[in-house]
């Protein structure tokens, strides 16, 4: 087999050639992905929603301008709504999914997603509901829930006060959007007192 000659046009077109044929194969993986990981997503998203509202039959969807909100309805009476709300935490996005029963007592949450510094932010999984317990305390729009080191209530993840503050952030935002009010506009005039 003769060998081809080590030119500028010759190296040009192996890179090129090897460049489409890398293309097209994450082209395709891509291709056949999408749809297990959207049903993965889906998955994901039902059992969140089961976890954090009371039992119920059917959900009436709305998008907000600062996250997603569910309105649960048992036999066609209101029985809760959860809302899945962003903010920002050490390491990126910390998307939390919250549910509130009729009288705007937290049910419960499930972190949907969170690049916190593992052993550390990755607590908050579960942190809010061992060591600080959140579940089931009656939210208050005049008194978000702040970590102690804010001169709040709830006790902080050891060594990730960041996180802690953006998971905090993220369930009163959700408090916030579940009950029509403005996010942002509530959250500005709380920072301000």
């Amino acid at each position: 087999m003769k060998k081809i000659a080590s030119t500028l046009p010759n190296m040009l077109l192996s890179l090129t050639l090897i460049a489409l044929v890398a293309a097209g194969l994450l082209a395709w993986v891509k291709t056949i992905t999408n749809e297990p990981i959207r049903l993965a997503e889906e998955k994901k998203q039902t059992e969140a929603l089961q976890q954090v509202l009371p039992a119920f039959d059917k959900i009436e969807t709305e998008q907000d301008d600062d996250g997603m909100v569910y309105k649960a309805y048992k036999d066609n009476k209101w029985v809760g709504t959860a809302v899945k709300c962003t903010s920002m935490g050490f390491n990126g996005d910390v998307v939390v999914m919250v549910g509130f029963d009729s009288s705007s007592q937290l049910i419960d949450y499930v972190v949907l997603q969170q690049a916190e510094t593992p052993g550390l932010g990755t607590k908050m999984v579960d942190w809010f509901k061992d060591k600080a317990n959140i579940k089931g305390k009656k939210m208050d729009i005049n008194h978000p829930l702040t970590v102690d080191k804010d001169g709040g209530e709830v006790q902080a993840i050891t060594a990730a006060t960041i996180s802690s503050r953006a998971f905090l952030e993220a369930v009163n935002n959700a408090y916030r959007i579940a009950n029509g009010h403005d996010a942002t506009t509530a959250a500005t005039s709380i920072n301000e007192n």
